[in-house]
């Protein structure tokens, strides 16, 4: 049998039966088609929507073409005689064969669409989330509810965090010292009425500190409140027309105060007084004081307690009685101490006294500070000892009875 020059190669079938070209053709479209899926499934996660599957139509099996045979070679005849054939026809190309490919009707010119048994339904993935956002609500729920708080507790820390009248008239003080014609929103709040600041540069003044004296109550929810006030002013100079802040000294205002329960309004505004007179001086159990006397052996003692207790040298545990304990200010604070004045309540011959001391303290950076002392004193086998420590000086013991 021989072979036809033109037939295409064919791959043979794992049944035996050699498939046309239309049958390739399918084959190798099928494989590209699940190439395609494959990829698509991966990357889209099966979030793309699905439509239903037209069915496809049935295949039909083409008959197996039947092999060309050959016809029986005939009988040899006379060979003729070779003709002459001219260069030029023998040079002249042949034309080439086409082939013509039929439509295969079950191949779709459309694109695949996304059917892979991997793919994640969006059903699924939309029930997954609706989980999701429950569980949050849930757990948002719970912390909402462990953050609420019995309202008598919420009473009590409200009351606790309640300034007070002196409290507020220590705020607005400092506000109204910085509020300027500019600046009005400042004051809303915290004043009844309106407020006329025409002409009133803003930052003219600057309360540094604001202690509130005293409280005197005028009426029912009603205070007049007295506040001292460290304030600084605004200075410009002249020729270079640069501003700097200016030590303005202590001042005293009083301002008006209405409210309770943390809520509080000044009445107006507030008036600069002169400064309160000071109260009457106590008796203090130590009338005077003077110099150190080096051969008394009491003061040798507190110069020697007052050395190691604020620079830390010496023995402090020398100078303690028997049965107590101190120890140094930790860390050291100053480097030297120099008692300058002392004084006593009761002769050197008692077995107790009280002693009033003042140091002149030098730190390690060599500025010096002036403290007082008072220092309980016991004797006790012929040697002093300080009993206790306080920096308040001691006072006389009332006669008085009420």
């Amino acid at each position: 049998m021989r072979c036809n020059r033109y037939t295409l190669p064919t791959i043979p079938d794992p049944n035996g039966d050699i498939p046309s070209v239309l049958g390739l053709r399918r084959h190798r479209e099928l494989e590209r088609r699940m190439r395609r899926e494959k990829w698509l499934c991966w990357l889209t996660a099966g979030f793309l929507p699905r439509q239903a599957k037209a069915p496809a139509p049935p295949r039909t099996t083409a008959p197996a073409p039947q092999r060309y045979q050959h016809p029986a070679d005939p009988a040899p005849a006379a060979a003729p005689p070779p003709r002459r054939v001219d260069t030029a026809e023998r040079r002249r190309p042949r034309a080439a064969r086409v082939r013509h490919a039929e439509p295969d009707p079950e191949l779709s010119s459309r694109p695949p669409r996304l059917t892979s048994p991997r793919a994640v339904p969006t059903a699924t993935v939309l029930l997954a989330g609706a989980v999701t956002i429950a569980l949050l609500a849930s757990l948002l729920a719970v912390a909402l509810a462990g953050r609420r708080t019995d309202p008598t507790q919420a009473s009590q820390s409200a009351a606790t965090a309640d300034p007070g009248p002196t409290g507020f008239a220590e705020t607005f003080v400092t506000t109204w010292l910085g509020a300027g014609e500019d600046h009005h929103a400042q004051l809303e709040g915290l004043v009844a009425g309106p407020v006329d600041l025409a002409g009133v540069p803003s930052g003219s003044f600057q309360a540094l500190s604001a202690t509130a004296l005293s409280a005197t109550p005028l009426a029912e929810r009603y205070w007049s409140v007295l506040v001292a006030v460290e304030q600084v002013q605004r200075v410009v100079d002249p020729d270079t027309r640069r501003a700097s802040w200016q030590a303005d000294g202590t001042h005293y205002y009083r301002v008006g105060v209405y409210g309770a329960s943390g809520h509080y309004l000044a009445t107006g505004p507030p008036g600069e007084i002169s400064r309160p007179s000071p109260a009457d001086a106590p008796g203090a159990l130590v009338d005077a004081l003077a110099t150190p006397d080096g051969a008394d052996a009491r003061t040798d003692r507190v110069r020697r307690f007052l050395a190691a207790f604020l620079t830390g040298q010496g023995a402090l545990e020398d100078s303690i009685a028997p049965g107590l304990s101190a120890a140094p200010i930790d860390p050291v604070p100053y480097a030297q101490v120099e008692l300058r004045a002392v004084g006593y309540s009761a002769p050197p011959t008692s077995p107790e006294t009280t002693a009033q001391a003042t140091v002149a303290a030098t730190t390690p950076t060599g500025n010096v500070e002036v403290l007082g002392y008072s220092l309980q004193l016991a004797r006790r086998d012929g040697r002093w000892y300080v009993a206790g420590l306080d920096g308040a000086a001691a006072l006389k013991p009332s006669t008085s009875h009420p």
